[in-house]
């Protein structure tokens, strides 16, 4: 049986519009435009695409139904940065002892290449101003030229460094990057907190602060720099000189329990262990201190009036943090573990597993982020693994397959089967209203022009309007 529809294709920048007819993984075309014989690239109109990595291969899938088609890419990826700025995708490999970085335009066309001969660190940031892209490892901190994949400026450290915060704070003429880094000895026995307020200047030097204590977490407003170092939390100005340190007994001493630190309306928002407590972030003044049912593990974007937290106990389970009262009421998971959640305007949406079940089923749930109430809960025979989401829709990646959903209801939009476990899964923005995508193919066959995507079954397509 065949199946049609109409889309408009852009090849060499040219317009045409084009009745495909689907069997088999094959799509075939009329078109009055000519002939074409190894294109490997075009444009699709007004349509959002998604790079998902598997173990497998990489892949780029239609938002708006599913279509998928495989990415042009030897790098196992680790994790993905989607640039809108310069439309291009960059892609890092946490090799053991040589990470790949890795550039694409949106069509996958590989732009740059770059075998580092280090072992970086994820996250992987992106530095406008500099044009660059940024990464920690145990040397030190690194720039590479965004365009060429060049080398452009190495930061040494006296200590290894395990982690990297960057920070874009407003100027009266744009903004400017406050970049920090955490070095510290081996088990922590010595941490430092090294921080360059410009990138731009090789000259000038990072200020840090020293201490015995393991920097836990650090945030920044347009004015302070706030961490927590052991029970402490201290703020700093842009110079290095310490604002006010507030002493907290009941944070937890361990490393192992995460800190989140959140900025919102002139407050420092501290989560760690069995404790959230709410600072003012001028003078650390204690507005609240709430003690949870467990430890938290994550804090999900705070909305105008409330907070929400992933909360681990005997089971898992949510927060739903009232910030004008003080007030926490908890929403139990009910024996299921969270694989992967993301925010969608006032719900907070969760992929978890039953921790009772050796089956591989698993399930979307999704709350109100005002109170706490469940609205919807979606099913699935595979496990979830990864959460995206865009205006209008999220989009959950698994064990062999990923799917968009309308976050309103649950309603299941498409879904599409893929080779292997997403691992990386990112919305690729549009640029002026247009998308690139790659195709494996085109040419003629009997006055018919023909795409062929090598992918094993192809999603029911809907006409374009």
């Amino acid at each position: 049986m065949l199946w049609r529809m109409r889309y408009r294709l852009f090849l060499d920048q040219r317009p045409y519009d084009l009745w495909h007819w689907r069997e088999e993984g094959r799509m075939f075309s009329s078109s009055v435009g000519p002939s074409l014989w190894n294109v490997r690239h075009a444009l699709l109109a007004h349509e959002a695409w998604l790079f998902v990595a598997t173990e497998e291969l990489s892949l780029a899938v239609r938002a708006g139904d599913g279509l998928a088609i495989p990415w042009p890419s030897d790098v196992q990826t680790d994790m993905v940065l989607h640039v809108a700025k310069l439309c291009c995708v960059f892609a890092m490999s946490s090799e053991t002892h040589d990470s790949v970085l890795c550039a694409w335009h949106c069509d996958g066309r590989e732009i740059w290449k770059e075998q580092t001969g280090l072992k970086l660190l994820q996250p992987l940031y992106f530095i406008d101003r500099v044009n660059a892209l940024c990464a920690g490892c145990f040397e030190g901190i690194f720039l590479w030229d965004a365009t060429n994949g060049s080398l452009l400026r190495r930061m040494n450290t006296e200590l290894p460094v395990d982690r990297i915060w960057h920070f874009e704070l407003p100027t009266c003429d744009g903004h400017r990057d406050l970049l920090c880094a955490r070095s510290s000895e081996v088990l922590g026995l010595t941490s430092q907190l090294l921080v360059w307020s410009s990138l731009e200047d090789d000259t000038v030097q990072p200020w840090q602060k020293t201490t015995n204590e393991m920097i836990m977490a650090v945030a920044s407003d347009d004015s302070r720099l706030f961490a927590r170092v052991g029970q402490a939390i201290c703020a700093w100005d842009r110079a290095g000189k310490e604002s006010w340190q507030r002493q907290e007994p009941m944070l937890p001493r361990l490393p192992t329990l995460p800190t989140r630190l959140q900025l919102s309306m002139g407050n420092v928002y501290v989560a760690a262990g069995h404790l959230i407590l709410a600072l003012t972030a001028e003078t650390g003044e204690l507005h609240f201190k709430v003690t949870t049912t467990g430890s938290v593990v994550k804090v999900y974007p705070i909305s105008t009036s409330y907070m929400v937290s992933l909360i681990r106990s005997s089971n898992y389970s949510l927060g739903f943090l009232n910030l004008s009262q003080g007030e926490l009421k908890v929403t139990s998971l009910r024996g299921e573990i969270p694989k992967a959640s993301i925010a969608w305007n006032a719900f907070v949406i969760v992929a978890v597993v039953d921790a009772n079940c050796d089956s591989d089923q698993s399930s979307l749930v999704t709350y109100d982020f005002t109170s706490g109430r469940l609205l919807w809960q979606r099913c699935f025979d595979q496990t979830l693994q990864s959460l995206c989401k865009d205006q209008h829709r999220i989009f959950a990646g698994g064990v062999g397959f990923i799917s968009a959903l309308d976050p309103r209801e649950g309603s299941i939009l498409w879904h599409t089967q893929l080779d292997g476990m997403v691992k990386a899964l990112t919305l690729i923005a549009e640029k002026n209203g247009v998308h690139e995508f790659c195709v494996s193919e085109i040419g003629d066959l009997h006055g018919l022009t023909w795409i062929y995507m090598d992918f094993k079954e192809l999603p029911t397509l809907q006409p374009c309007k």
